[in-house]
């Protein structure tokens, strides 16, 4: 009985035999693969142009105001390199690229006469809105800080500060540089929540480390501190800061930026503990002769 049952074929041989069938599945396949190339190069293009963005905004506080830079041993960046940014922003937005938007806007509204175009500006941050609003629950905290943004200058919708702050400290936790700058600032001046200098600091610290905030404004809220409730914090002391909680691991890489200052301001115990983070590969990779390094100056 079962002689008479017909033999079944592999998969691949039986595409082999439907030339139509094979070709559908080639094209298919071959469109899969241009897709995916396709969204490699955009978020490759789209990450390259963020960092610049990033590092001039957090630098400038967003006016892009790079001509009256007060510290350029900290900054790199040019007015030619945000245009770079310009043009890849638009080109990606206009393939539909929605993290492109927020980034796209803000350029377009800035004080800088060849990059401004307030047209651009207002429809981009609409379409900017609309995208994140959508994907807000998508685990992205560039995202949502850029919420935070947008509930913060309440350009295309209502300013409200709480709101803006739920996005910021939410982004911030889990590390999104530029989220720890507005939550440190939202801290300092009283925005959204109670005014806490040490907060403000501690958050404008992890910007700063994270290499988003300038550098000078960072020493320049340390003095604020120091000045309007008396309390002198140091490099060292920020360290101590982040020390205190572990749990989040990205506090190691903060208290290593501000022991190296420490470190090379001449602060002893900073060379020492700089040392055990180079031994231990805290926050930095082991290095044992940079280890031994520190040790010895320490010891001097």
């Amino acid at each position: 009985m079962t002689e008479n049952l017909p033999a079944f074929k592999a998969s691949q041989e039986l595409a082999g035999n439907n030339p139509v069938s094979n070709s559908l599945l080639g094209r298919g396949l071959a469109a899969i693969q241009t897709k995916q190339s396709l969204i490699s190069d955009q978020n490759r293009r789209y990450r390259e142009s963020r960092y610049i963005y990033d590092r001039i905004g957090g630098y400038t506080l967003y006016d892009f105001d790079l001509d009256n830079s007060h510290d350029q041993k900290y900054f790199q960046f040019k007015i030619s390199d945000l245009s770079q940014c310009l043009e890849t922003f638009i080109s990606l937005a206009k393939q539909g690229f929605g993290k492109a938007y927020f980034p796209l806007s803000v350029i377009c509204k800035s004080k800088i006469n060849e990059l401004k175009n307030e047209n651009l500006a207002s429809y981009y941050a609409h379409l900017a809105f609309e995208w994140c609003f959508e994907n807000q629950f998508s685990n992205d905290p560039e995202l949502w800080s850029d919420l935070g943004v947008i509930y913060h200058c309440g350009d295309i919708v209502d300013a409200d500060q709480s709101v803006a702050y739920f996005w910021f400290n939410k982004a911030a936790q889990e590390n999104n540089a530029q989220a720890q700058m507005f939550l440190g600032e939202f801290f300092m001046q009283g925005i959204g929540v109670e005014k806490d200098l040490i907060k403000g600091l501690y958050w404008y610290g992890k910007s700063t480390a994270n290499g988003y905030m300038d550098y000078s404004c960072m020493l320049g809220a340390m003095a604020r501190v120091e000045a309007e409730i008396g309390v002198h914090i140091d490099f060292y002391d920020l360290c101590e800061m982040y020390e205190e909680d572990y749990s989040d691991e990205t506090n190691y890489k903060s208290a290593f930026y501000y022991y190296r200052e420490a470190a090379e301001a001449g602060n002893t115990k900073g060379q020492v503990k700089l040392g055990h983070y180079f031994e231990n590969g805290l926050g930095v990779p082991h290095d044992y002769d940079q280890a031994f390094s520190w040790y010895k100056r320490a010891a001097e």
